[in-house]
């Protein structure tokens, strides 16, 4: 797999977005931070940090994007602060397939067969209200450390890959700027993932993007993939609210503090 990433602070003042790639595990995800002052960039990284620490101890997708609630939940509490959040976009390459799971409005998209699927949802109020609702596109319904009352959802989706796919992953800087149309020109470009997670970036910048944008390209190749039939269907997006006996709740209590110093020294707390 071939990976690119890009983000730039745009017309923010604080770049509040993050991203992860490691091919190792072959783990992708995009973060886009929620909050004052620092609290945001700290709740992405930390978010980002649970989850692929989760994910090395055997956790599902789904429970490591609960566990990294959990760890933002433990910033908040030691920073003293209940406005640190962040949505997150993760995606997982397993044998023939892409797992996917997802809090906010940050967004998987695969280019595959020249045919560009969006696979996410956004958690907004704008989605819930339909499309001409006069309210901001930024306005979440859910993020990491800002669950609704009734707990966090977390929507996952599995995808069946053959090699030869193209995925992306971003923040809302980048597909707020940009149309579906616009995605998929650059897409199909016979760029290297590097040169097009630039390209994205400085596309959104070039007209008026007003958010941070954070571009995460990963190239799917046939030498990924086993030699198995990948003719399984598209799962649609399941809507699981976190379940009161989650493992996620009882098995990484050591990893989430272990992120959550690391957090800290980081920033200098």
């Amino acid at each position: 797999m071939q990976t690119g990433f890009h983000t730039d602070t745009g017309l923010r003042q604080d770049n509040q977005d993050n991203g992860l790639a490691d091919p190792a595990l072959a783990l992708f995800a995009v973060a886009d931070g929620v909050g004052g002052g620092s609290a945001g960039e700290q709740a992405s990284a930390c978010a980002l940090l649970a989850l692929r620490q989760a994910v090395q101890e055997g956790l599902s997708l789904a429970d490591a994007v609960r566990s990294a609630h959990l760890a933002v939940e433990m910033l908040q509490d030691a920073l003293g602060v209940e406005d640190a959040a962040t949505t997150l976009v993760a995606a997982r390459v397993t044998e023939d397939h892409l797992d996917y799971a997802w809090v906010g409005d940050s967004r998987l998209y695969v280019l595959s067969d020249r045919h560009l699927v969006q696979l996410t949802e956004d958690h907004t109020v704008a989605r819930l209200l339909g499309e001409g609702a006069a309210v901001s596109r930024h306005m979440l319904t859910q993020a990491l450390g800002a669950a609704p009352g009734d707990g966090l959802q977390v929507d996952t989706g599995r995808f069946p890959l053959c090699g030869g796919e193209r995925l992306l992953l971003c923040s809302d800087g980048l597909h707020g700027a940009l149309p579906r149309d616009k995605l998929f020109a650059e897409l199909v470009q016979p760029r290297d993932a590097q040169r097009t997670a630039e390209k994205l970036v400085t596309t959104a910048l070039a007209v008026g993007a007003d958010d941070n944008v954070t571009v995460l390209v990963v190239d799917v190749e046939a030498a990924d993939m086993p030699a198995t039939d990948a003719s399984m269907d598209h799962t649609p997006p399941n809507h699981d609210r976190n379940p009161p006996d989650s493992p996620a709740q009882y098995v990484v209590f050591g990893i989430l503090l272990a992120v959550l110093a690391f957090i800290l020294i980081f920033f200098g707390y």
